[in-house]
């Protein structure tokens, strides 16, 4: 009979603790969400000198690049990577960043805003 009454009750405060934790915290807040960010496609060059290939990415946005900056890139040798700006960088103006040798003759640089 004890044992009964035990099994009853255990089996009870655990089914009421599941079913505290199913409701309190099945419900998500939309508002909280991270933003989408976008985007940004930058003209991108790659020039091979000697056995070296470097990446020349201008700014084309119309604000200044702030130091550590994530820009993404793709190369035509399907290598695939990002970079961080070392400095600011001016609208227009031109950053780089070395790459292996044999990385490619084209590429696709872009930043997300």
């Amino acid at each position: 009979m004890t044992n009964k009454i035990f099994t009853g009750l255990t089996t009870l405060s655990l089914l009421i603790g599941l079913l505290f934790v199913a409701t309190g915290h099945a419900q998500i807040d939309v508002r909280k969400a991270p933003p989408v960010k976008q985007k940004v496609l930058l003209p991108c060059e790659a020039i091979t000198k000697d056995v070296a290939t470097t990446l020349f990415v201008t700014n084309s946005t119309q604000q200044a690049l702030p130091v550590n900056q994530v820009i993404y890139y793709s190369t035509n040798k399907n290598q695939n990577g990002y970079f961080k700006s070392s400095s600011q960088v001016a609208a227009g103006q031109l950053t780089s960043y070395p790459l292996t040798a044999g990385s490619g003759s084209s590429c696709q640089a872009w930043m997300l805003k």
